[in-house]
């Protein structure tokens, strides 16, 4: 049973995440992607990969996104992403995920 309860909490998780990363993907300015993947310590090489990449600007934020979700593992707090884009002046790219995450 708490197996079925956990797999439940991490779908409902996920889910939140993906449509906290559709707000951020369709709000952020793509010049500033660089700035929050260095931010929130992806890597260098990994990120130049995806920048340089032939597809859409939502694409390449929601790519950088997943990115850091699975480098943060079960770690993964949306509060970390908003405290960075805050400190990039996106505050109302963060006020938009917060209201998310408090109506989820």
């Amino acid at each position: 049973r708490p197996q079925q309860a956990e797999c439940g909490l991490q779908t409902y998780k996920e889910d939140t995440y993906k449509e906290c990363f559709d707000i951020i993907a369709t709000e952020l300015d793509i010049k500033d992607l660089f700035r929050l993947s260095m931010k929130l310590n992806l890597s260098l090489k990994g990120v130049s990969e995806v920048i340089d990449s032939n597809i859409q600007s939502y694409d390449k934020t929601y790519k950088i996104l997943a990115s850091w979700w699975d480098q943060a593992g079960q770690q993964a707090d949306l509060r970390q992403v908003v405290v960075t884009l805050e400190s990039m002046d996106k505050k109302l790219i963060a006020e938009k995920i917060v209201t998310k995450l408090e109506s989820s």
